[in-house]
């Protein structure tokens, strides 16, 4: 059976430490992954990653006892309702439509309608997308994200 040539990666990020200092961590990574994206598809584009022999999809670690677990569902809901309020608050103080933002994020309307309305789970690509469009730092929604569950977790 002949397979074809796979690339895989897996980024796993664990911050720890004091706030200003996990934030800063995050703009560093943030900084290293959109350069590695760039960069990536650049060189997929003009075909400069030659095709060879020899690359075949690693068995990703098995995650699944955590992804769904009550707690791990529960929470992961939380932030991605919490993550929606942040698009639309940040949409609103631009004076943006959903169109328009949509547009400028090369989204459908649907998908952010979704990604505001907390039902979607938007890849890395996609809100770093949301956050230029924006024109803000995916590291400061984040932050945002996180200053929100703070506060419902203090009520």
């Amino acid at each position: 059976m002949k397979t074809k040539p796979v690339i895989c990666t897996s980024l796993h990020i664990e911050v720890m430490g004091p706030f200003d200092a996990s934030v800063k961590r995050i703009r560093f990574v943030e900084d290293i992954l959109r350069n590695c994206i760039r960069t990536l598809d650049r060189d997929f584009r003009t075909g400069k990653i030659p095709q060879t022999k020899g690359f075949y999809l690693k068995p990703e670690p098995d995650y699944r006892g955590l992804k769904h677990s009550a707690k791990f569902k529960k929470e992961f809901a939380l932030w991605q309702r919490n993550f929606g309020i942040v698009v639309r608050q940040l949409r609103m103080k631009r004076r943006l439509s959903q169109r328009e933002l949509a547009k400028k994020a090369k989204l459908s309307v649907s998908t952010l309608e979704r990604i505001e309305q907390g039902r979607s789970n938007p890849g890395l690509t996609r809100m770093m997308d949301v956050a230029h469009a924006l024109k803000h730092r995916l590291s400061y929604l984040f932050k945002l994200v996180q200053e929100l569950n703070e506060k419902k977790e203090e009520l």
